[in-house]
């Protein structure tokens, strides 16, 4: 169990999934991936880069701002949805 993983969003914010170094015993990010894996991994990495650049320029990653309310956000994973917050 990771706990609390702190800078496990930069491989992705950066696109580096996949450097072997950030896997296996002892990686951040884990076991080293099965090739439909690294697939999604990367594909995640784009899609994050993107929300971050969006951001940089725009202030707005793509998705409403989380309002502290329960108000929506993004969850960012496999599917990369929009749900309501808690």
């Amino acid at each position: 169990m990771l706990g609390a993983a702190h800078t496990v969003e930069l491989p992705f914010v950066f696109g580096v999934t996949g450097l072997p170094e950030l896997y296996g015993e002892g990686g951040l990010l884990g076991p080293v991936p099965a090739p439909a894996e690294a697939a999604a991994m990367a594909a995640l990495s784009e899609h994050v880069r993107g929300a971050w650049l969006r951001f940089a320029r725009t202030g707005d990653p793509g998705w409403e701002a989380y309002d502290g309310e329960g108000g929506t956000v993004m969850r960012v994973g496999g599917d990369r949805n929009v749900s309501q917050g808690s």
